[in-house]
């Protein structure tokens, strides 16, 4: 393929479709050229938007975390052949435009996308899902994907190193959340060393560190063209000992040998054998060497050596092969694998995000560590008052941030409790009790700064300033509101349940206590009975999608309650053909939550209300996973307008993880999989079949799948299978599906008739639980079931 420009032309203009979101490091094969043009390269997720620029870009330039991943274009000078990859993802497009904007002519051989997000393939997913309604079929696929798209591997994030010609390039990283030095992490123990290496100043000054165990710490040396400045970097933050000039001019692209050696408390650095610089420091007795890049510099490293100070080799590493980057902590990738929240914006870990889209990935691709590093990458961020911070860059060290003594942090105070709802996600999932047990105490702490919270009525209050939540393009909320209390409450039966998962048995009765207190507040203060609902506020009679669905699904209002609840929002709040409007008053903006229709779709389920929790996943998320829909993108969106287009016009993230709820509802609810404790040592399978005939699936577990099938029809025969992993037990909880006085059998023998419970091989005991029939204390195997009537 050939764009040729002419002076005065129009400039050519190629479109390629992906097919669907993708994302990663954008290529360019070039494998001929006429004279210097530019090249223009565009990204956007939907064609709705796209032009030179990209189009979908966000209004604010506020996020982003050093991966180029708000910048929808990039622009190449084009002088020879070769092969052009972009130093920055791209996260999340379909379409990418490629024109020219100075004459010139440019033949391309190929190009494409290095996708760099979680790759594994549907064949080899842990858990799946299928059922004899396509649409819901496709809702789940499209999810997990979506999921997938923005959870990303260790070090899959670009960074700002790259091998290249033989050297290793650095270039600045100022937005990485302050992951300055580029460490190599087996050296943190050395003490005394010469660490020597050629290098040449690419842009203002080239820097590297001495004696550094992380990051942010180190005695660090910056060269520029006539000088050298020595620093202690402490917590990330610079003081300057010495500052010399050079002895002779150091000229740009041009390579200079550089020794630096430490020994004891000084310090000695030497170009091209002359010393230029003797100090003396005891910030630092021990630590290991890197390199040290920010905003614009840039520099090329080469033939990097240490040695004892008897002349013995420790490291050697030419830097000829990129692989010799793996044992550094390289500044603008990230150290543990984490979820972002949308693949195109803003390319952070939110920790609201994480409630939906860590069970996604349990559910799905059946890897819980995404979920881990981001829980990690949070517990860095405690203030002093116990205040967890509710988004941080993925790109962070895994070190604790310093100076985090403010009361609260930024933007919510909601999104500080999410960080325990996602260890107890883990935990479930994952059965990982001393991770939990490592995080105990930044739990406690946050759960006792929520306590400072309380009004005189036991009652969450939020502020100005932390009353912001999902709806971030609507004012902040403050005072007593009901989803921030029902949040509250979600969050102590959570610490609840992993004290006692951890041998905290004091704790998790005092959190269970405080929840039940609050509990009771909630339902005396913002439970309107004379409409059955929940008010948004303890003064604001408007209706919720959020504290109405959140309420129902953590067991909040009363059971004989829960319909008129159900009732009252749908007819109150689905009044658009694209999905529920989340408030029923126009002061807040009329944009569908996928987030949190996510949330209604599992409340539905769990109240038994399985036909409208049915439609509600069909009309919000089956038009997105529709190939047919002209602005598919084979993702899930962050919000719908009330006209079907993106929520937020231009700058909505189509590929967003807590867009993938429709997973844990098919599998949790539909399926009927549930961990009931941690690792699923301990199970539910209780199926709510709705207007399905059959539906079979897995949930990836520690101890191998859980997998059930069933079908049927309502008031007829109802069938099922259940396979159970070793080292759990667990419930079958059977649908009477409409059968009159059912009969079941288990393997051949029957188990219930006649409403009782016949002992026998199978099942400990069984009950009825409203419109379930229990079957308890189920063992590894596999079960057949039969429903029959009578």
């Amino acid at each position: 393929m050939t764009l040729t420009m002419t002076a005065g032309g129009v400039a050519p203009r190629v479109v390629l479709d992906y097919g669907k979101d993708v994302g990663g490091i954008p290529w360019i094969d070039v494998s001929a050229v006429s004279g210097t043009p530019q090249m223009k390269v565009g990204y956007s997720e939907t064609m709705l938007y796209l032009t030179d620029d990209g189009g979908d870009y966000p209004p604010f330039q506020g996020f982003g975390n050093g991966e180029g991943s708000l910048k929808r274009a990039n622009t190449y000078a084009v002088s020879s052949p070769g092969l052009i990859t972009n130093r920055s993802t791209q996260g999340g497009e379909r379409f990418q435009v490629i024109t020219l904007t100075t004459p010139g002519s440019v033949t391309l051989r190929g190009l494409g996308i290095n996708y760099i997000a979680d790759r594994t393939q549907a064949a080899n997913y842990g858990g799946y899902f299928m059922s004899s309604d396509d649409a819901l079929n496709k809702v789940w696929y499209s999810s997990a994907y979506t999921a997938q798209l923005n959870a990303v591997p260790t070090q899959s994030l670009p960074g700002s190193y790259r091998i290249e010609n033989g050297s290793l390039s650095a270039w600045g990283s100022n937005v990485t959340g302050g992951s300055d030095i580029g460490v190599f992490t087996p050296g943190v123990n050395w003490t005394d060393y010469t660490m020597a290496f050629d290098v040449s100043i690419v842009s203002q000054q080239a820097g590297w560190a001495v004696r550094s165990r992380d990051p942010q710490n180190g005695l660090v040396f910056l060269l520029s063209s006539d000088r050298l400045r020595a620093f202690t970097a402490i917590g990330n933050n610079y003081t300057q000992i010495a500052s010399v000039a050079t002895p002779f001019p150091l000229a740009a692209a041009t390579w200079y040998s550089v020794s630096t050696a430490v020994n004891g408390a000084t310090a000695t650095v030497k170009i091209n054998g002359t010393q230029v610089l003797s100090i003396t420091s005891s910030a630092f007795n021990s630590g290991s060497v890197g390199f040290r890049q920010w905003g614009t510099e840039e520099a090329r490293f080469r033939n990097l050596v240490v040695t004892t100070p008897g002349g013995a080799p420790i490291l050697n590493l030419p830097f000829n092969n990129a692989s010799q980057l793996a044992s550094f902590r390289i500044p603008g990738s990230n150290e543990v694998p984490s979820i972002l929240d949308g693949a195109k914006r803003d390319r952070l870990v939110w920790s609201g995000d994480l409630d939906t889209a860590g069970p996604t990935m349990a559910y799905t691709v059946g890897n819980n560590d995404y979920l881990k590093g981001s829980l990690r990458l949070f517990a860095t961020r405690q203030h002093t008052s116990g205040f967890i911070e509710g988004v941080v860059p993925s790109t962070y060290p895994v070190i604790n941030a310093p100076g985090l003594t403010s009361e609260t942090g930024w933007y919510s105070a909601t999104y500080s409790m999410y960080v325990v709802l996602g260890l107890y996600d883990h935990l479930m999932f994952s059965g990982d009790r001393a991770f939990a047990s490592s995080l105990w105490s930044a739990v406690q702490k946050q759960m006792a700064w929520n306590a400072t919270r309380l009004d005189s009525r036991g009652l969450f209050i939020t502020r100005k300033g932390d009353g912001a939540d999902w709806d971030f393009y609507d004012a902040e909320k403050v005072g007593a509101i009901t989803a921030y209390n029902v949040m509250y409450y979600r969050t102590l039966m959570a610490a609840a349940a992993i004290g006692d998962a951890i041998g905290q048995s004091g704790s998790a009765a005092t959190y269970r206590s405080q929840a039940s207190t609050l509990r009771n507040a909630i339902n005396t203060y913002m439970y309107d009975s004379a409409r059955g609902v929940y008010r948004v506020s303890d003064t604001v009679s408007v209706i919720a999608q959020d504290a109405n669905a959140l309420a129902v699904l953590a067991g909040v209002p009363a059971p004989s309650e829960v319909p008129r609840i159900l009732a009252t929002v749908k007819t109150a709040l689905w009044t658009n053909q694209y999905g529920p409007m989340p408030f029923n008053d126009p002061f807040w903006k009329p944009i569908i939550s996928t987030f949190i229709s996510g949330y209604e779709a599992q409340a539905r389920y769990l109240a038994n209300d399985s036909d409208n929790a049915e439609q509600l996943i069909r009309t919000v998320f089956g038009r997105l996973s529709d190939p047919q829909n002209f602005q598919y993108t084979g993702t899930m969106w962050e919000n719908v307008a009330a006209n079907g287009t993106p929520g937020l016009t231009k700058q909505t993230s189509l590929a967003h993880g807590w867009a993938t709820g429709a997973v844990s509802a098919l599998s949790g609810y539909v399926l009927g999989i549930r961990p009931t404790a941690p690792g699923y040592e301990n199970w539910l399978v209780q199926p709510h079949p709705g207007t399905l005939s059959w539906a079979v699936g897995q949930a990836p577990t520690p101890f191998g799948p859980l997998s059930v099938k069933w079908g049927g029809q309502r008031g007829n025969s109802f069938s099922m299978e259940v396979s159970a992993p070793a080292s759990t037990t667990g419930t079958i909880s059977i649908p009477a599906n409409g059968v009159t006085n059912p009969t079941i059998s288990m393997n051949g023998n029957v188990v219930w008739r006649n409403g009782k419970f016949i002992s026998g091989s199978g099942p400990s005991n069984a009950a009825i639980d409203g419109q379930f029939i229990n079957l308890n204390g189920i063992q590894p195997g596999t079960y057949t079931l039969g429903v029959s009537p009578g």
